[in-house]
């Protein structure tokens, strides 16, 4: 699965090039419906010094996680 990959893969120390490579994975995926990704300001008020923060970082990592589960169970 490529978003586990991904994301199992994703060693960023520097945060804000962890959000961005997020980001890009999901535009070159043309992010589906069903995407656990949401980018910065478009379907959410988050300002870019909200967005780029660790904690928000840590959050998608884990929103990911979370939704990678729910995905392995719904296809098994």
């Amino acid at each position: 699965m490529q978003v586990q990959e991904f994301i199992f893969n994703l060693n960023e120390e520097d945060f804000v090039k962890g959000l961005l490579k997020i980001s890009e994975f999901w535009l070159n995926m043309f992010q589906p419906m069903d995407s656990p990704y949401e980018f910065q300001g478009f379907g959410n008020n988050l300002s870019p010094q909200e967005f780029y923060i660790q904690n928000n970082y840590n959050k998608i990592i884990q929103k990911h996680k979370i939704w990678l589960e729910k995905e392995k169970n719904r296809f098994s």
